[in-house]
């Protein structure tokens, strides 16, 4: 017995619904050869920063002549970023600032390994909030789409600098990448450092 002609729109119909379903799955193969191409057995270290016993001290003094004026904000570069960030984050991480963009390198331990994460984009901190804007994520040698890392990042934990255990991470209140140099605001005159 035959069966009863199909309108196009069933025909159609199925042949979108086909292809969904086939582009699912395609995309879920994708994303587990993605992860496992994307981490490494080994940990990179990022590049730390480069600062000798002079801008050290220099640094210093910087920070606590900032505390007791937060009208004002830090201007530090990315050295410095990097080595006054070293103890307060909790992954090895290192910057590199350009304009109001920055390369961030870090290297996240993981059950399979460690992903070794690569992000330029933008970050923005207003009210202790992290806004990140992202033009490239790279974990591994995989390189995310643009609509993937901002999913990504906005699943990250965190989100509000307030909720960190860490005094200093909760003490900033602002950040502005101008200039190669990144602004940053505290909100307490309490000794940090």
């Amino acid at each position: 017995m035959r069966s009863p002609p199909q309108s196009p729109i069933q025909v159609w119909g199925r042949r979108l619904l086909s292809l969904a379903a086939v582009s699912g799955i395609a995309a879920s193969a994708w994303l587990v050869v993605a992860w496992r191409t994307a981490t490494a057995q080994v940990c990179i270290e990022p590049a730390g920063a480069s600062l000798t016993l002079l801008e050290m001290g220099e640094l210093r003094q910087t920070l606590r002549r900032h505390q007791g004026d937060l009208s004002a904000p830090m201007r530090l570069t990315q050295d410095q970023l990097t080595f006054v960030l070293v103890d307060h984050l909790a992954y090895p991480v290192s910057f590199r600032l350009f304009g109001d963009r920055l390369e961030m390198f870090a290297s996240v331990p993981t059950s399979r390994g460690c992903a070794n994460i690569n992000y330029v984009g933008g970050l923005a901190v207003e009210d202790g909030n992290v806004r990140l804007h992202p033009q490239r994520v790279r974990v591994g040698s995989v390189v995310l789409p643009r609509g993937a890392a901002n999913w990504a990042l906005r699943q990250t934990s965190f989100a509000s600098l307030r909720l960190r255990d860490d005094a200093f991470l909760r003490a900033v209140h602002r950040v502005v990448l101008d200039n190669g140099e990144a602004e940053v605001w505290l909100n307490t005159s309490e000794r940090l450092w």
